[in-house]
C-alpha cells in the first residue's frame, strides 16, 4: 500500500510541507487533478501547465528531499516530465 496526495492543495503555499507528508508516509503527490490549483492545470480546466509556484514545488521536492512527483493524469504532466527539466 502506498499513500499519496491527489492534487497539491494540501501544501497550500508552503513547499516545505512536502517533507512533513513524507515523514507521515506519503510517497507521491499529483501536482493537480481535475481542477486548476496554485501548482498547475487540472485535466478539466484550461491546459495551463505548471505555474511558477509549481516549478518551485518541483524544485523543492526533487532537490531537497528526493521526492518523485506524480504527473501522469493531468495537463501538467508534460511540464513535470519535460526532458529539458533538471531532476
Amino acid at each position: 500500500m502506498v499513500f499519496g496526495i491527489q492534487g497539491a492543495n494540501d501544501i497550500a503555499d508552503q513547499p516545505s510541507l512536502i517533507q512533513l507528508y513524507c515523514d507521515l508516509g506519503v510517497r507521491w503527490m499529483l501536482m493537480a487533478y481535475n481542477r486548476n490549483n496554485r501548482v498547475g492545470g487540472g485535466c478539466r480546466d484550461d491546459d495551463s501547465g505548471l505555474t511558477a509556484f509549481g516549478r518551485e514545488v518541483l524544485g523543492y521536492g526533487n532537490a531537497d528531499i528526493g521526492a518523485i512527483p506524480g504527473g501522469n493524469l493531468m495537463h501538467v504532466a508534460r511540464d513535470v516530465w519535460a526532458p529539458d527539466r533538471a531532476v
